[in-house]
Parts: structure tokens; sequence; C-alpha cells
């Protein structure tokens, strides 16, 4: 212990020195730049509103951010650059620059008219002492504009409706507020998913864009939106869905270069599997894209969202092949490429505690894809020894406990009931789960366990925030016994000192 004691002292020893003199050249940077530089040690952003100042900071340049009080990566930098020539540890000391200072000047200026300041300024002031610098950015805002007067130029009759239909689930425009750039972006964004969600494939954002008019005397701004029309077009084109084509890769490799389809079609599905390996129904089900329905990104997301959940691929690519220029009708072509489908993993862990050591293995094998369906099989074994050392004998010469246990698990991706249910799946796949396990106990002298457990359980989503688990069917069965020997005064002793102990450990057992 004495050794032991020495050498944590030393340790502290050199951890402290080595802190310190991290601090202390994080602290004495100015030695590492040339006379006529310095490290700007300070940044303050004056006369601007509290709630924009901590967004306004991130606007100024890294390069040219102070370091933090300790300076700790600094002093890194330092060091192993002084020594080493090493400049990837670390950070080094902010040096001034004007440039870069005139720079965040402008930006700050900028993002405070975003913000609806349009006649803001702000100057810049740097005070050098010791090789020290002080930047100052001092800001005139000058008065908020509101929007007076909301616009808009739709020349599309069927966006337009679309749009006056939509626009109060969504909309963040409203006379009288503040002007600000991010509620026009975030317009824009909205106005963008929901022509994606209605039909509108070609539609982008560009489509989108607004005009500002803020002469006016009583601080106040015009706004309008415009939805464009395609170039040489007198309106947008809606597009409904045809005949879909799913067509999953032979190996984890991917595609050949030429592949035969299905030459059959179910329900205008043309299902293709390369690989041999998955069933047609618990894939297809998954498929929200469906035929003579309007086009919707919304759609397209919940079926990359739930063929990624079924864990049997590790790509999935949705495409669209139009028709014909004439005809408003989308083809989508799901590619998948299948991943590994079997695992294996082999765990072990070698526990202490106060006079004892023992081991735990347990080996696990997964099959995600057993019956072709995206079932997810998992059977697992698990044992381990416990032992008492420190009685002058061998390691395991005192084996006192003994554990063991084997399960199995099936996940199968529905709800398998005797009857009909409504379609699930949108909000989450449904899982029906068959489990049943071994578990065997022995602590000599003291106890014996054995337990059989089967049980079958209903899990599926309601909501994105609501989780329903319902188990219909739960049998356990345990049995073992006490092993404490009565007949012996230590026996007895050891009985009646615990005797509520025993007892419960008995019912449990029983």
């Amino acid at each position: 212990m004495k050794a032991y004691s020495i050498y944590k002292a030393r340790f502290y020893f050199f951890a402290k020195l080595l802190l310190f003199l991290v601090f202390l050249n994080g602290c004495s940077s100015t030695k590492f730049i040339e006379d006529n530089q310095a490290i700007v040690k300070k940044i303050e952003i004056d006369s601007i509103p509290s709630k924009y100042k901590e967004e306004a900071v991130n606007y100024i340049q890294k390069d040219i951010r102070p370091a933090s009080k300790l300076g700790i990566n600094v002093g890194l930098y330092n060091i192993f650059y002084s020594l080493f020539k090493i400049k990837s540890v670390g950070k080094p000391a902010p040096v001034l620059d004007s440039t870069l200072v005139e720079i965040s000047r402008n930006q700050v200026e900028k993002y405070l008219q975003s913000k609806g300041f349009f006649k803001a300024t702000v100057t810049s002031s740097i005070a050098v002492k010791r090789q020290r610098a002080a930047v100052e950015f001092v800001a005139n805002t000058g008065p908020a504009f509101k929007v007076e007067k909301l616009g808009y130029v739709i020349p599309d009759t069927a966006v337009k409706k679309l749009y006056y239909d939509l626009r109060p689930s969504f909309t963040h425009l409203k006379e009288g507020m503040q002007y600000d750039d991010d509620s026009l972006s975030l317009e824009r964004e909205k106005v963008y998913q929901v022509m994606k969600e209605h039909g509108y494939y070609d539609f982008s954002r560009p489509y989108i864009r607004f005009t500002v008019d803020s002469a006016f005397s009583n601080s106040t701004a015009h706004v309008v939106m415009y939805i464009d029309n395609p170039e040489d077009k007198s309106k947008h084109t809606q597009y409904k869905i045809g005949e879909t084509n799913i067509l999953i890769a032979p190996t984890t490799a991917g595609f050949p270069d030429s592949v035969q389809l299905n030459p059959r079609k179910f329900r205008a599905i043309r299902y293709t599997d390369l690989s041999g390996r998955f069933r047609r129904n618990p894939i297809v089900r998954y498929d929200f894209i469906k035929k003579d329905e309007l086009y919707s990104s919304e759609m397209e997301n919940l079926t990359y969202d739930r063929l990624y959940e079924l864990n049997v691929f590790k790509n999935v690519k949705i495409e669209y092949i139009k028709e014909s220029d004439s005809t408003p009708v989308l083809r989508p072509l799901v590619q998948m490429i299948p991943q590994k489908r079997m695992s294996n993993r082999v765990e072990g862990e070698i526990p202490f505690n106060q006079g004892t050591v023992g081991f735990t293995i347990s080996n696990t094998y997964t099959n995600n894809n057993i019956f072709r369906g995206a079932e997810r099989f998992e059977f697992q074994i698990k044992g381990g020894l416990q032992s008492r050392i420190g009685q002058g004998g061998g390691l395991f010469k005192d084996i006192y406990q003994r554990d063991f246990s084997m399960s199995a698990t099936l996940s199968v991706p529905r709800l398998m009931v005797p009857f009909d249910i409504p379609m699930m799946g949108k909000n989450g796949i449904p899982y029906t789960s068959f489990s049943t396990s071994y578990v065997y106990a022995l602590q000599r002298d003291f106890f014996v366990r054995k337990v059989f457990l089967n049980s079958m359980t209903y899990e599926w989503v309601e909501t994105k925030s609501k989780l329903h688990t319902f188990t219909p069917l739960n049998f356990e069965y345990r049995f073992g016994g006490i092993l404490l020997d009565t007949t012996t005064a230590e026996g007895k002793e050891l009985v009646l000192n615990n005797s509520y102990n025993l007892v419960f450990a008995e019912e449990k057992g029983s």
C-alpha cells in the first residue's frame, strides 16, 4: 500500500505540473506572436436588444473570438507547436485581424437588418495594450419595422386555392408582426412541403420568392409573396401514381448490370426479388405509395421509414419514372439492397466482488429474416460460475454459485390475430412476439431454482407518442427449494435469523 501511495502522489504531482504549464502557456500566448501582432482577449457587442445579442455573437468570425478564460486549448497548442511543431493539438490564440473585424461588423449589421431593423448600422473599435486587443461593436439599430400589409401573387389558380385552404394551419406571417427574414424562410419551406405533399412532384423552392417594400415613413413594410409558374408553362403539373416496381437486389453487394423484371404484377405492383429471400406480402404491406393517388412526399418518406424499420435492408432508394410528357403519371421504382441475414455474438464478463471471482459467458445468435418475412429470431445461451478466493485453494476450488439460462424470441412484423383488423404501420411497425426461456440458478448449501417462462405479446403504435403493449399469454412455472441442513446447530441458527427471507424465497421458488 505504501508503494501505491507514493505512485499516486507522484501521479498527482505531474498532473498538476502539466496543468500549470498549460495554463501558463495559455496566459502568456503573446510571446509566441510577432511584435506587431496582438491577441484578441475581449469582444463586446453593445446597444443590441438582449434577445438578439446571443445570436449576434455567432456572426463574429471564429478566428478572432477570444479563447476561454483558462486557455487550456491555447496552452496545449503552444506547448506542442513550440516543442514538436504539431498544429493538430489544441487551438492557436486568436490573433487580431482588422479584415476579420470588418467582416464581422458587416455580418452583425446584416443580421440586425434581417430582423427588421432596416436602418441598423454597426461600428467597430479596437483597443490594443501590451499586445492584447479588445474589440467593441456598437450598434445603432434604429426603429424595428412592422409588417403592415401582406400580399400574394399566385397565377396558378389550383395552387392559389390549395395555399389559401391550408395557409391557416401552418403560416407564421401575420400583419402587425415585426419583420423577420426567418419567418419568410419558414413560410417558403412550409409552402414547399405542402406542394410536394399534394402531387406537385417537380415543384422546387426557387418558385417561391418575396419582395419587401420598406419605403414608408412610419417604419412599416409591405411584403408580397410570389409563387411563380414554371418557365413556358401556364400552371404547375400535378402528378398521380401509376404502376409500382419493387426490386430487391440479389446480394448485399447490390444490383447487377442487367435485371430481368417479374412479368407478372398484382394490384398495380410488380414485385421482383432477385435474392429469393423475401416473401411479397410482408414487404408490399409497408409500401404506402398507392396507384391513382396524388404523388406525396409524405407517403414517400413514410415508405422509407417503414422499410428501413424492418431491419432487413441496408439501402432503400425510391425513384420515379414519368410515363410521358403529356400524361401526368409517375411510376415509382423502389430499389432495396438486403443486409446480412444472420449474426452471432459472443460476450464474456469476469466479475470481482469482496473475495469472490467468477465468469459469465454468453452466445447470441440472431436471424433477421428467418421465415422470409422480416421475422427476427434470437437465441441466447448464457452461463456463469462464482467462486470464493483466499481460502488457500485454487481459483475455482470453492465454487458456490452456478447460473445457466437459455432463451429464444421470435418477433413478427405484424399483428397475428384470428380476425380482420385495420391496416397499421403509419406511426410504427406493429409486432407479435413469442418468447420462451429457461433459467437455472444454484447457490451451494442455500437454494436451487428453476424457472420456465413463455409469453406472447402484441405491440403497436397508435400515435407517435403512444405505444401499446398487450400480453394475452404469459405462462411462468417456478420450482426449487432451500438447501439448508436444519439438523445442524449452524443450520438451525441460520434459519432462525433469516426466517422471513427464507419463507419469501420458498414462496418464489414454488
